[in-house]
């Protein structure tokens, strides 16, 4: 019976800060040009990001799974269109960064771009995500194009670089 008290107070413990943290992921933030065509168009505590080009936007994270309908409202009060984004990409593939991308690529038509470590975890809706995994935490999104170190992603003029964390040791040190 200790076991089963101890196992609930510490479930207890660890989902409060959750719900705490959850609740500043989800809070409304004003969408801002952060520098050239980069724009956050995020929540309060979680990172959305919009690099617009005239040949379409690219969406980098979502937040959480009700995120869509802030993003759209934060990306119109710049100007832009959702249905303007022809690539997706994520930061890391927890659900806190992605559990809305199946919505917004379901709405925008566009393609999922993603490194083939982060792959497998978007297509099994963070089934096999080594930090929270075990169970589904996300509606699945289809990945559309595998994206490898150095690769280039080319948008109209904007062109991105992909460095993970282990091209930036291998080639920086550190």
């Amino acid at each position: 019976m200790r076991r089963l008290t101890l196992a609930c107070c510490l479930g207890l413990v660890a989902t409060a800060p959750l719900a705490a943290q959850r609740e500043a992921w989800a809070r409304p933030f004003p969408a801002h040009r952060v520098v050239g065509n980069l724009y956050a168009v995020g929540t309060y505590d979680l990172g959305v990001f919009l690099i617009t080009s005239q040949d379409g936007h690219i969406l980098i994270n979502t937040g959480l799974e009700d995120s869509t309908v802030l993003i759209r409202e934060n990306i119109q009060s710049l100007g832009f269109r959702l249905e303007d984004v022809k690539i997706l990409l994520q930061m890391q593939a927890h659900w806190d960064h992605t559990a809305a991308l199946a919505e917004i690529k379901q709405i925008t038509g566009a393609e999922m771009w993603a490194t083939a470590g982060d792959a497998p975890v978007l297509e099994d809706g963070g089934f096999c995500d080594p930090h929270f995994g075990g169970r589904a935490s996300f509606t699945p999104v289809s990945v559309d194009k595998i994206l490898a170190d150095g690769d280039l992603i080319e948008l109209g003029e904007t062109r991105l670089m992909v460095l993970s964390a282990s091209y930036q040791t291998r080639t920086h040190g550190g």
